[in-house]
């Protein structure tokens, strides 16, 4: 995902779209970057934002193949990182643009 570029790469969408949060993800634990976008992980590797300016939730799809994205952060080059959570023997993985 590049924030400055407005893209990201996505490589396939599960289902109709309907998706839930984890754990991780409570209002105290909001995601909120530099443009005001406020991401949120959900079950199997799939994220979604909420976009200030059209007031709407935005889905980008399945970005990662591990189920649980643990933890995301944003940084000074405009990227937006996520950590995944280890499955089994699977280690985890850092996701960006």
């Amino acid at each position: 995902m590049d924030l400055n570029a407005n893209s990201c790469a996505v490589t396939k969408k599960i289902g109709s779209g309907y998706g839930y949060t984890n754990s991780n993800y409570q209002y105290t634990n909001q995601v909120r970057t530099g443009n005001g976008r406020i991401f949120f992980a959900e079950y199997n590797g799939i994220v979604s934002y909420y976009d200030p300016i059209s007031e709407s939730i935005k889905d980008i799809g399945v970005v990662t193949t591990d189920p649980v994205i643990y933890k995301f952060a944003s940084s000074l080059d405009g990227l937006l990182y996520a950590g995944t959570q280890s499955k089994g023997v699977t280690p985890p993985s850092i996701i960006s643009d």
